[in-house]
């Protein structure tokens, strides 16, 4: 009896979200070993003009633009490069968006984890956010991820880590993670996250500062665009992350189901 070859697994494609501009845009996903230079001094460039500006503190350069340079971004976020992969996407040949990740195994699974988002001011509302993080799912790094995690200081960027985990934003459960945060955040290759602390209710039980789910990074990043953002989710009924603090970025943490190798 002959036997029939058999195809392994695919994984599937990736469906991304469409806007009147989608097709002037093209994503591309770079794993670690195979980031150049070139393209991470574009990608600081992109994050000096638009992640935000600085606020009351440090009080010397309040209202400047939050700056990096290409030798910052490969010092913080490529440490692992067998495990990153960063994904980028180009409007004709300017560089518009870009998000940096990396995966790492904890003590109940593996975590993909979103370590930089930034999008080009004037070309949010775009689904270019939600369309970074869904290229993640075609990289290798990603495969076999039983969770996928970031922080952030803008609630949008947590909308997309939820479309990306196939969650309403207002249906996340923090319980998931409220005794897992600690282990994944220790056990992470990149230094700002082994830094942070976990703050609000759902890690500390005298907390009354009105934060739920968060981490205090030091970060002072102007918050003013962050708390508009906030306010729309909030009169929605769509947020469960609690308040923004000074110094503090937002913790989220999904469950997700194994990618496909």
């Amino acid at each position: 009896m002959t036997t029939q070859p058999t195809t392994p697994p695919s994984r599937p494609p990736i469906l991304l979200p469409s806007s009147p501009d989608s097709n002037s845009l093209n994503y591309k996903t770079i794993e670690g070993p195979d980031i150049c230079e070139t393209t991470l001094e574009q990608c600081a460039e992109l994050f000096s003009n638009n992640y935000g500006v600085w606020g009351q503190r440090p009080t010397n350069n309040k209202g400047s633009h939050v700056k990096a340079t290409a030798a910052f971004l490969r010092q913080q976020l490529l440490t692992a490069l067998k495990d990153t992969v960063l994904v980028v996407c180009y409007n004709r040949d300017e560089l518009v968006g870009h998000a940096f990740a990396t995966a790492w195994d904890y003590e109940s699974g593996r975590v993909g984890w979103v370590t930089q988002l930034v999008v080009n001011v004037h070309l949010r509302n775009r689904y270019i956010a939600t369309s970074l993080l869904q290229m993640l799912k075609q990289s290798s790094p990603f495969v076999g991820t039983t969770a996928v995690g970031l922080v952030s200081s803008h609630p949008a960027a947590c909308h997309a880590l939820a479309k990306y985990a196939s969650v309403a934003i207002q249906s996340v459960n923090t319980l998931f993670y409220r005794d897992i945060a600690n282990s994944i955040i220790k056990k992470s290759p990149v230094k700002y996250l082994q830094e942070a602390e976990l703050c609000g209710s759902l890690f500390e039980e005298d907390c009354t500062s009105g934060a739920i789910s968060s981490v205090f990074t030091g970060f002072y990043v102007d918050h003013d665009e962050p708390l508009e953002a906030l306010s729309v989710y909030k009169a929605r009924g769509q947020w469960v992350l609690g308040e923004l603090l000074d110094g503090h970025e937002f913790l989220t943490i999904l469950p997700m189901a194994p990618l496909p190798g």
